[in-house]
């Protein structure tokens, strides 16, 4: 067996470049993954409560006509809750863009 001759400067500081770099990539690596390891305690939260309908708005009375419309001709407790909510689907972008400026304008 042949003797290995001792490593050169340039082979040491190859070295020593690539350990740092491993070191950095675990410490990146230790770090993304502790990030996400737990959440905070969950907060007791104030409940919010609905704003009141205003009839004086053109979106306030079409709102109070579609829940009069609704109680009118639901019989069911569940559909005439779900007529009250404030929540309306919009599949059309120039609906949604029509209420939007309505209620920018009231």
């Amino acid at each position: 067996m042949l003797p290995t001759p001792p490593p050169t400067a340039a082979a040491r500081s190859c070295n020593a470049v690539a350990t740092a770099g491993r070191c950095g990539l675990a410490a990146c690596l230790l770090l993304a993954m502790t990030a996400c390891a737990s959440l905070p305690a969950p907060t007791q939260r104030e409940p919010t409560k609905a704003i009141a309908a205003n009839a004086q708005t053109e979106l306030g009375a079409l709102t109070l006509h579609a829940v009069q419309q609704a109680a009118i001709t639901t019989t069911a407790t569940a559909a005439t809750e779900a007529a009250r909510s404030g929540l309306r689907p919009m599949p059309e972008a120039s609906v949604a863009l029509d209420a939007r400026l309505t209620l920018i304008s009231g």
